[in-house]
């Protein structure tokens, strides 16, 4: 009896795991300058998401990342974080072709000092897994970010604030802390589907033994 109700509780936290998401946060006005940046850091998780990766492979369940989801208002987006030193992602989705989405995003990263690190304007739908459904996307990647604060900026090409228009921007900062009320993994939904079925199978079995 103990061990079917055990094998229950797994079932159940399985089911339960299978309603968390990967952070998403929203921006926040006014960001618009490094002095105003809306501060990232408390929210990044490893949870599953489809929409983060790298140039070949999907990194959302062993990068911490963060989701923002941001809206032009004809100004700069800001976002700061800080990073302990390691890889860095960060990559616009659904701009350009998203219905109401920022036609040619920009992206462009600043030191703590406000010293300019590196820019991108345009890059493959590829990168940055499923989000990026247009070249027009930005994506900057970076295999070593020494360690300290930094800023990430969202304008329009080439070099401008932009206009109306959303869009989602993903951050991903290796060994950066996790936010604690999120998990520090959660299986993919084909992983839990499968652990709940097992599960329930045990029961059954179970059952038709007793019988």
């Amino acid at each position: 009896m103990k061990e079917l109700q055990k094998t229950l509780a797994i079932a159940l936290l399985a089911t339960g795991s299978a309603a968390v998401q990967a952070t998403v946060i929203s921006e926040i006005e006014s960001n618009d300058t490094l002095a105003t940046a809306q501060n990232i850091n408390p929210y990044f998780s490893l949870d599953f998401n489809a929409n983060i990766g790298d140039t070949t492979t999907n990194t959302s369940l062993v990068i911490p990342h963060v989701t923002i989801q941001g809206t032009g208002n004809n100004t700069y987006d800001v976002y700061a974080f800080t990073t302990t030193g390691g890889r860095a992602i960060f990559d616009v989705d659904f701009g350009r072709d998203n219905p109401g989405g920022l036609s040619d995003p920009y992206l462009h990263l600043f030191d703590f000092s406000g010293a300019s690190m590196t820019a991108n304007d345009d890059n493959s739908i590829s990168y940055g897994q499923d989000g990026s459904i247009h070249p027009y996307d930005s994506y900057i990647e970076l295999a070593n970010l020494a360690a300290g604060d930094y800023f990430i900026r969202v304008g329009r090409c080439c070099e401008s604030e932009f206009v109306n228009g959303t869009y989602e921007l993903q951050v991903s900062i290796e060994n950066h802390p996790l936010n604690q009320n999120q998990p520090t993994s959660v299986p993919e939904p084909t992983s839990i589907a499968l652990l709940g079925v097992g599960a329930m199978s045990m029961v059954a079995a179970r059952r038709r033994k007793n019988v």
